[in-house]
């Protein structure tokens, strides 16, 4: 839970995603934070394979980009409430086949 931090920008400082080592994450929370469009790109979310429950919401994501959230064949639930979506691309939920709450 890396909830309510005010997290405004994530950098990354070698070739390897963010979450690259956390194969066995169930659930993330990220919520009430700055997070922006740009920054859910350098989080390579695709590593977490076996992540079921995602929390976004109350973040500044405009725009959601296609196969964003590739590979998460076991995502069950993502919050992305209160946030200022205001363009999702084709294809940004193409892998999500056990999503159920969105």
């Amino acid at each position: 839970n890396i909830a309510n931090n005010r997290i405004d920008r994530i950098e990354l400082t070698t070739n390897f995603g963010l979450f690259n080592n956390l194969m066995k994450l169930e659930v993330l929370n990220m919520a009430e934070n700055l997070i922006q469009s740009e920054d859910l790109d350098k989080l390579e979310l695709d590593s977490l394979i076996n992540l079921e429950y995602l929390n976004l919401s109350s973040n500044r994501i405009t725009v959601l980009r296609k196969k964003l959230f590739n590979n998460l064949e076991k995502l069950l639930e993502i919050d992305l409430s209160h946030n200022p979506i205001n363009k999702i691309e084709s294809y940004a939920f193409f892998s999500l086949i056990n999503l159920r709450d969105l």
